[in-house]
C-alpha cells in the first residue's frame, strides 16, 4: 500500500526547495552487486503535489526525487 505524504509535509518541502535552488545529489546505484556512488548537481524545476522533488541537472536531463526512497540523499552545496 502506497502511503502519501500530508499537505503539511508537502508544503514544507516546497519552502525548503523553492524554484531555482541549486542542490546536489548522492545516487546510490547496484551495478553487479557492487554499491557505486554518483553525484549530481542541479536547480530545483519545482515540488509537486505528492511532495515529489522534480530538478534540472547541470550535465542535461532531469529527474524527481522522491522522498522515503532510499538511493539518494542531498548535500550541501
Amino acid at each position: 500500500m502506497q502511503q502519501f505524504l500530508s499537505k503539511e509535509l508537502v508544503e514544507r518541502i516546497k519552502k525548503e526547495f523553492p524554484k531555482g535552488k541549486v542542490v546536489e545529489a548522492e545516487f546510490i546505484t547496484e551495478k553487479t552487486g557492487i554499491l557505486c556512488k554518483k553525484e549530481a548537481q542541479g536547480k530545483v524545476s519545482y515540488v509537486d503535489k505528492a511532495g515529489g522533488i522534480h530538478l534540472q541537472w547541470s550535465e542535461g536531463g532531469t529527474r524527481t526525487l522522491i522522498c522515503g526512497e532510499k538511493n539518494w540523499y542531498l548535500l550541501e552545496v
